[in-house]
């Protein structure tokens, strides 16, 4: 159970400042302030979204505890957990992040988790970011379209970790046809 404050805050503020908290390495108060958000949203896609990203933040913490054992078995499930959702879900490139677990998980599996925090991880962001219902009950999903109408990503951004500089990328060249 979350000890955070929600009244009178949102879930996207709420989602934000996860988002901040964990890109500036504070995984254990990311951890407290998604959960805050993902109790009342526990089922459903968005509960199962949150859920990955609050066990990734508690991974994280257990490698800064040189918990080895309970990080990996965290990184395990919000793999799972992650596995099905699309590139982009929430603003968080997901493709980046599962590439990150994935490689942390092999580091610690290997016995090398002090090489886990060795670059720090951050969520790399694209377009929107959404949390929650509209109106009508259903969730906004970020989209662009370009001029022909064709779906996709925006221009932006990233940096894959904190030491490295931004590189921009245009998500058209080497797309898809």
């Amino acid at each position: 159970m979350s000890r955070v404050g929600t009244e009178g805050r949102t879930a996207e503020g709420l989602f934000e400042e996860g988002v901040v908290l964990f890109d500036s390495g504070e995984f254990f108060e990311a951890h407290e302030v998604w959960e805050a958000i993902w109790t009342p949203r526990s089922r459903g896609p968005e509960g199962k979204f949150l859920q990955a990203l609050i066990q990734i933040a508690a991974a994280y913490t257990q490698v800064v505890r040189k918990s080895g054992k309970p990080a990996a078995r965290l990184f395990r499930l919000a793999l799972e957990k992650l596995d099905g959702y699309p590139e982009l879900h929430q603003g968080v490139l997901l493709v980046p992040l599962r590439v990150r677990v994935a490689g942390d998980l092999a580091k610690i599996e290997e016995g090398r988790i002090d090489a886990v925090l060795t670059e720090r991880p951050m969520l790399l962001r694209a377009g929107p970011s959404w949390i929650g219902p509209v109106p009508d009950g259903e969730p906004v999903k970020p989209e662009t379209k370009d001029e022909a109408g064709r779906s996709g990503l925006p221009a932006m951004s990233v940096a894959m970790n904190a030491s490295e500089p931004a590189v921009d990328r245009d998500p058209s060249v080497g797309g898809e046809s």
